[in-house]
């Protein structure tokens, strides 16, 4: 069998991938330039790292080998004793331990120093796997499954792969041979790291010194090895293969942060160059958690940001077949200029950086997809609303879908656009975007059109879809009106290419506008591209492992969007034919990107998945118009009375701050939901969060960062989280595993008593209005607050009448969604010392631990709770008429292990299945 594929000069996750890189092929990628992409009309699939079975090297012991006068021996056993212990490790430790196979830190074997018969020139296959299974004949190294053998070579010594040479086509590389013949091992994992000096001056790395570009380039090859050994010996998205790209694509840990070099500081306070390695948690390139959330990573964070157009960069390369991986790290140079613009999933932007690329403005007459770049305009001030420009609105959608060979699920993908024309959520939209000139209607749904024959695997949309559009008009089997609306769903295994860009590796779907005056009554149709939800993009374009709940939710994306901006394609400026837009966020579906949730058609009794869009009138992500008013005037929160935990009520305020729920050690009664019955907590029809994200705000020195960190990491993906979603989900909203993102340290202008109203929502509004959080409608904010200061709310302190809280406030004038939602956890070193109220554990951070937990249960199930003025709001979620929350009804705290053998002390959560308190399914 062809081996598997595997990137040799690996790209960084901005970089750009070549047209020839065909399946089980490798391919060579060599002057790397940024994708900077603009999200305005696709989604972006999946990102991210994918455990395939095979093994990772648990306990590392590296074992240098200096392959003749190697420059910098001493310096480099140095480097390597620091790498295996170094927050590098700490990384592939918590995110990349299959359950089975914990990765720990490892240890520096003495070096093996080769001087005889040094050969100016190494080929992989012809000297160097016979020279390293010669050196397991002899004796002179013993493989074991832990063993890493790094070959460094002396200045001077060349080696080639394949026809290609290092420091000209590679900078490194590593491999797997079997050496089961000859060792008790079966495989020895090795590493091939050339010279820095000489010809690899400056084409491997940024540095201008050598030992800092091979330090780099080490921490590359260490990573790698320890999370995916056996990729040599791989033919197929199975083990051996270990931690590999999602996609296919992007390669290993570090080939998405190929060539970004930071540096790390020892115990001892020597400064070391390392490069970052992908974080799957974080979705972007790190090299220490402590330091992820620096100025300078806060702009690759998950959550949207400016989308302005932006040229790519693109090149090509032939390759050829091989069993081993390489590297290079190169300049930019501009080949090709695109224009891209993407959605990546959950409605994120992926991570830019600006390159040496051109950006021009471009406009097409007759022919375009939404990809044209817009002209400049000033964006408008209230940044969470769309703005009307005057263009066309689909004011009574006729939607005709056409099934482009054996697409999946016809029947039930009609059945799922009669029920889109008449919901609900055609409800939102003629509330929120109805216009004198075109007042939203109810829509159609016509006969779908099926193409039979002439079917093609892979499809461009210029050169492919627009032709076949055009034809169906010019044959008469479809016959566009001012408001018909084309979704082309595809059969399986149908690839299409927008813009140069792939489908389910760039985007997951798309709509467009052609002109077609020339040979309709209409001047414009309108069309979508649905590619088949399966297969590749399966895992990438949509949350649900059910592929037509995720072709829903695409579908549902671009339905919105072709109807309340058809013309978006043909706009070169903020004027008509746009319909209605964000300048910075796009469209309505845009802001609310893989949004997603479970409707029930009440005529039917079918399920559908839909995607959340943005609304102007509920200043939130909506798939319905709300019954009520969102913004609430409050005066008191509902509250329970339980002495350990439970609810604080807050005064009427003259602030904009809504009441908030806490955690509190004494309280009195106050008028409660009703509904409730026996142990269960009762839905209240308010908002949960769906897929919490989870961004920390540390006030100050906070100690156990990195264990908070890892906590979090444990409650928002655990089975801890599986039972919270099994328990507490929703019809309209599915609970699932969410993200622990860099935290946000506050270390200036510190107070050791802060108020909530006077300080703390200051605060964090203006933490939002400097962009330095971002919140969304499934974003969670704990605020950790140093030791020694202390939180005051409605006249209640802390550790003498509550021991933390949470609460949501209004920021629609400042933000893009109506609520941030929030909790304070004051440091428990002043909350043990005054009881055990707040958690019976011995330790400050056990006890801290127990505290995040419940508010983190609180956080998700019931978020706004603090924003309420009764229930007849729509803003409560699961609540207890008697014993509040569901984080506050099971007070036992109880050992927990996660998925990576961490154990952390957290409070049980009520089981509605089981009618007791348990810690995971």
């Amino acid at each position: 069998m062809a081996p598997f594929r595997e990137p040799r000069n690996e790209v960084a996750y901005e970089g750009t991938y070549t047209d020839s890189f065909q399946a089980m092929n490798q391919g060579v990628f060599t002057n790397q330039s940024s994708i900077a992409v603009d999200k305005d009309m696709m989604i972006e699939r999946h990102v991210g790292l994918k455990y395939y079975g095979g093994p990772v090297v648990q306990s590392v012991k590296v074992l240098p080998i200096f392959y003749g006068d190697v420059l910098y021996q001493q310096e480099l056993h140095a480097f390597y004793e620091f790498a295996v212990k170094s927050p590098i490790m700490d990384i592939l430790m918590t995110e990349y331990s299959p359950p089975d196979f914990p990765i720990s830190h490892g240890s520096v074997l003495p070096a093996l120093k080769i001087s005889k018969n040094i050969q100016s020139m190494l080929d992989d296959s012809g000297d160097i796997k016979p020279f390293l299974r010669n050196l397991v004949s002899t004796g002179a190294i013993q493989p074991t499954v832990n063993t890493y053998f790094a070959l460094h070579l002396a200045p001077g010594v060349n080696s080639s792969f394949l026809g290609g040479f290092a420091c000209t086509d590679f900078c490194g590389y590593h491999g797997t041979i079997d050496v089961s013949d000859i060792s008790a091992a079966q495989h020895l994992y090795y590493s091939v790291i050339p010279d820095q000096t000489g010809a690899c001056q400056g084409s491997c790395g940024s540095s201008k010194d050598p030992f800092e570009n091979l330090c780099s380039l080490a921490t590359h090859q260490l990573a790698e090895v320890v999370t995916n050994p056996a990729i040599g010996l791989a033919t197929k998205d199975a083990a051996p293969l270990a931690w590999y790209d999602i996609n296919g694509k992007k390669g290993e840990i570090s080939d998405f942060c190929n060539g970004k070099a930071d540096t790390a500081t020892d115990s001892n306070g020597k400064t070391w160059t390392v490069q970052k390695v992908w974080s799957n948690r974080l979705k972007r390139c790190i090299s220490n958690y402590a330091t992820a959330g620096s100025d300078s990573e806060r702009l690759e964070r998950r959550e949207p940001q400016n989308k302005k157009s932006t040229k790519t960069t693109k090149t090509t390369k032939t390759t050829k077949t091989t069993t081993t991986k390489t590297t290079k790290t190169t300049t930019t140079k501009t080949t090709k200029t695109t224009t891209t613009k993407a959605y990546p999933k959950g409605g994120n932007i992926s991570p830019t950086t600006t390159t040496s690329t051109k950006t021009t403005t471009k406009t097409t007459k007759t022919t375009t997809t939404t990809t044209t770049t817009k002209a400049a305009a000033t964006t408008p001030n209230n940044a969470k609303n769309l703005n009307y420009y005057g263009g066309p609105v689909l004011a009574k959608i006729n939607v005709v879908p056409i099934f482009y060979g054996a697409a999946a699920d016809q029947s039930r993908t009609v059945d799922f656009y009669k029920y889109l024309v008449k919901s609900p959520y055609m409800d939102l939209m003629i509330q929120d975007s109805s216009v004198p000139a075109y007042p939203i209607e109810y829509g159609t749904v016509q006969s779908p059109v099926y193409i039979t024959s002439n079917l093609k695997t892979s499809l461009d949309d210029e050169a492919d879809i627009w032709p076949f559009l055009r034809n169906l008009v010019k044959t008469g089997v479809i016959t566009p009106t001012e408001f018909s609306y084309f979704p082309i769903h595809f059969q399986p295994k149908v690839s299409i290419q927008m813009g140069g860009k792939g489908s389910c590796v760039y985007f997951c779907g798309y709509h467009g506008t052609i002109d077609i005056s020339d040979i309709s009554d209409y001047k414009y149709m309108y069309y979508g591209v649905l590619p088949d939800q399966a297969g590749d993009c399966m895992g990438g374009c949509g949350d649900s492992w059910d592929a037509f709940e995720n072709m829903c939710s695409v579908a549902s994306h671009e339905f919105a969007e072709a109807l309340t901006d058809p013309g978006v394609g043909l706009s070169n400026a903020y004027a008509d034919p746009l319909g209605w837009y964000n300048p910075d966020l796009g469209e309505n579906a845009d802001i609310c990107n893989a949004m997603s949730k479970k409707v029930t058609d009440p005529d039917n009794g079918n399920v559908w998945t839909v995607q959340a869009i943005w609304s102007n009138t509920g200043g939130q992500c909506l798939i319905a118009p709300l019954d009520a008013d969102p913004v609430v005037t409050t005066t008191a929160a509902p509250v329970a009375t339980s002495k350990s935990s439970s609810s604080v009520v807050d005064a009427p305020s003259t602030t904009s701050q809504k009441a908030v729920t806490t955690t509190a050690k004494t309280t009195t009664a106050s008028p409660q939901p009703t509904g409730s019955t026996g142990s269960d907590p009762t839905y209240y029809e308010g908002p949960i969060l769906s897929y919490v994200y989870i961004y920390p705000i540390f006030y100050g020195s906070i100690s156990d960062q990195e264990k908070l960190y890892n906590l979090y990491d444990a409650l928002s993906f655990s089975p801890y989280m599986t039972l919270i979603g099994q328990e507490y989900s929703t019809a309209d909203t599915t609970i699932g595993y969410g993200w622990i993102n860099s935290p946000v340290s506050v270390t200036t202008s510190l107070k050791t008593t802060v108020d909530d109203v006077n300080d703390i929502v200051p605060m964090l509004k203006q933490m939002v209005t400097n962009g330095d959080i971002y919140p969304r409608a499934n974003t969670y904010h704990p605020i950790h607050l140093a030791k020694g200061v202390q939180v005051t709310k409605g006249g209640l302190t802390s550790c003498v009448d509550f021991c933390s809280y949470h609460a949501a406030i209004d920021i629609s004038d400042i933000g893009v969604t109506q609520f941030l939602y929030y909790s304070v956890i004051p440091d428990q070193t002043s909350c043990q010392a005054a009881s055990t109220a707040c958690s019976t554990a011995k330790t400050v951070f056990d006890a801290t631990s127990a505290v995040i937990s419940r508010e983190f249960v609180n956080a998700v199930t019931n978020p706004a709770m603090g924003a309420v003025t009764s229930v007849t709001t729509p803003l409560v979620g699961w609540y207890h008429s008697t014993k509040g929350e569901v984080g506050n009804l099971c007070t036992e705290e109880v050992s927990f292990t996660d998925w990576y053998s961490r154990t952390w002390n957290v409070r049980k959560v009520w089981s509605r299945t089981l009618q007791k308190c348990v810690v995971s399914v």
